[in-house]
């Protein structure tokens, strides 16, 4: 399982504050490429893990501001990956918004996902044919990080 950041954010004194990090999960590698490339532009902190492992690993070292997984992850699956992060008792990663990305668009996916922990789900084809994701995903995803944790 690997997982590796995307794009590291500088440090530097007296810079503004760091952008807002989003942990984006998925076992398909063009998937994480393709929203990485999306939401570099919109000014996040990005950091990819491709299975649940790795993704917990992650969260617990970075307690990212948002969370981006995908549902039907191989092992441990996304459901089980947010009850995790539910049941953290560092309040960072057990309160981090979590959106659970899947191509199903059932109702009962959806309940699932809301009684698993989820902050909301992005369901159906959230990539394009031209293989982007759709912008207004991209907007909805880059509005949900800028609200994150602001005071």
């Amino acid at each position: 399982d690997a997982c590796h950041p995307a794009v590291r954010a500088p440090v530097l004194a007296g810079a503004r504050p760091s952008p807002p990090t989003l942990l984006l999960v998925d076992d398909g590698p063009d998937i994480l490429r393709r929203l990485t490339l999306a939401l570099r532009s919109e000014g996040f902190r990005l950091l990819t893990a491709s299975g649940g492992e790795a993704a917990l690993a992650l969260a617990r070292r970075e307690a990212p501001d948002l969370v981006l997984l995908d549902r039907n992850l191989p092992g441990r699956d996304g459901l089980a990956i947010c009850r995790a992060l539910r049941a953290e008792l560092d309040a960072r990663l057990r309160d981090v918004p979590i959106v659970l990305l899947t191509g199903e668009a059932l109702p009962e996916d959806t309940s699932s996902g809301f009684a698993a922990g989820a902050t909301g789900t992005m369901a159906g084809n959230y990539l394009t044919t031209a293989g982007r994701p759709a912008e207004d995903d991209v907007r909805m995803i880059a509005d949900l990080g800028l609200s994150v944790r602001t005071p």
